[in-house]
């Protein structure tokens, strides 16, 4: 069975069996982090459940997932470090705040690096677009940065998210956060990267789509399948050289329907927001942001004709941000969508 364990955006898949013990979960993903950069020693990983629990806590090393109710595909989060081995110099006491999936991204996968050169401009779209000087962003981080946090992907997304409000006619946009995939079912890889019933809606209000897919697993070799390998309508569209090797574009054969894949992870707050609950979410007024660049005024630009649907959609968190046409959104639904 797979387990799947989550920290900062990023994933890391560890196939275990019933039997398998804490303390050889914990080495087993040392061996995963270790794989990707990230040095932890197995005494020093702590896993923490949906609800809130430790993994392990009050629990003896020798117990068994299948004791401590762990099973197939499991969601576990990696939380604060625990004590260092005796014999081994103190880590840092912060949490690690970044894991990688060592599962894939499509054969089409973007390289995990890439030259920083600034990016030229957004290959052109069918959509005519006129300059707008009412939206600006920045990319002032104001909170810790994950290791696979890539600025020069975070470049191109800086140039490319004030376009999406440049649009002279409406435009739905669709941004899935943390939005890799790895070893789950189509459908689960559709409601977090674009779901059939997107496609429609917008097919039906005549809405060209613009889809931005974030996760630093996309940088990854791997065959797990992603939704522009599911679906045969997705064509990948050529890059200039200055976005080679940092982001993925694709273009669908079916209308004015683009994916854009950014292989990075966003600021750890970032992400954490993207875990509220509805309730919670309601009472939080903090500017939503994604990798520093601020996501409101781009929003309020294209929801006065289109939609704007921003979020991580693995559980049913509440949308990051959304707005636009409730005609449109109410057609979407859940959990891109929960009214007004």
């Amino acid at each position: 069975m797979n387990i799947t364990v989550r920290a900062a955006g990023q994933v890391v898949n560890v196939s275990v069996e019933p039997t398998t013990t804490v303390a050889r979960l914990r080495s087993l993903v040392a061996e995963r982090l270790k794989g990707i950069g990230i040095t932890l020693k197995p005494e020093q990983i702590r896993l923490k459940s949906k609800s809130g629990a430790y993994l392990g806590d009050g629990a003896a090393d020798s117990s068994t997932l299948a004791s401590l109710g762990v099973t197939s595909d499991t969601t576990l989060d990696l939380g604060q470090p625990g004590p260092p081995a005796a014999s081994t110099t103190s880590p840092s006491s912060s949490p690690p705040t970044t894991t990688s999936a060592t599962a894939p991204p499509a054969t089409t996968a973007v390289p995990s690096t890439a030259s920083s050169t600034t990016p030229s401009s957004l290959p052109t779209t069918t959509t005519s677009t006129t300059a707008s000087s009412t939206t600006t962003s920045t990319t002032t981080s104001t909170t810790a940065t994950p290791s696979s946090f890539r600025s020069d992907v975070v470049a191109v997304m800086a140039k490319d998210l004030p376009s999406l409000a440049e649009y002279k006619d409406p435009v739905g946009v669709f941004i899935g956060i943390g939005s890799y995939v790895a070893h789950q079912t189509a459908d689960k890889v559709y409601k977090q990267q674009c779901p059939p019933k997107l496609l429609e809606v917008c097919y039906e209000a005549k809405l060209p789509l613009r889809v931005l897919l974030v996760d630093p697993g996309f940088g990854l070799t791997s065959l797990s399948q992603q939704v522009y390998d599911l679906d045969p309508r997705w064509q990948s569209m050529p890059l200039p050289s200055s976005e080679a090797g940092k982001v993925a574009r694709y273009r669908s054969t079916s209308g004015d329907m683009q994916i854009w894949v950014y292989p990075t992870a966003i600021l750890s707050d970032e992400y954490a927001k993207t875990q509220l609950t509805p309730s919670q979410a309601k009472q939080d007024a903090s500017k939503r942001t994604l990798g520093g660049i601020d996501l409101q005024p781009i929003c309020d630009q294209v929801a006065k004709t289109g939609v704007f649907v921003a979020g991580n959609f693995y559980e049913d968190a509440a949308p990051y941000l959304v707005d636009g046409d409730p005609s449109v959104l109410e057609a979407l639904g859940k959990p891109y969508y929960l009214g007004t």
